[in-house]
């Protein structure tokens, strides 16, 4: 992970689009939108309808739940917690 984060400083605009779970999951169509614009590919208008069709089969989707112990979401904090913070999230 600190490799890509290394790395993804050496790319220019339009080669990299980091797009959050959280936005994707909540404007799907939107975030692809942001996606084709950002890196400048055609066909949105042409995909849309393919994408329309796959996220609405997902509308019976239910993420998976994870409980952490208190033990092990300070491992996560320590070990992964300078890359959360880096990407803007919360450990």
């Amino acid at each position: 992970m600190e490799a890509y984060l290394v790395q993804r400083e050496a790319l220019s605009e339009g080669e990299l689009v980091e797009v959050s779970y959280r936005d994707l999951q909540r404007d799907p169509m939107g975030t692809l939108g942001t996606i084709f614009d950002r890196i400048k590919i055609d066909g949105y208008d042409a995909a849309a309808p393919i994408f329309r069709s796959y996220i609405d089969g997902q509308r019976d989707y239910r993420k998976n739940t994870l409980s952490l112990s208190a033990e092990e979401r300070w491992q996560v904090g320590h070990c992964w917690g300078g890359v959360f913070d880096r990407l803007g999230y919360s450990v």
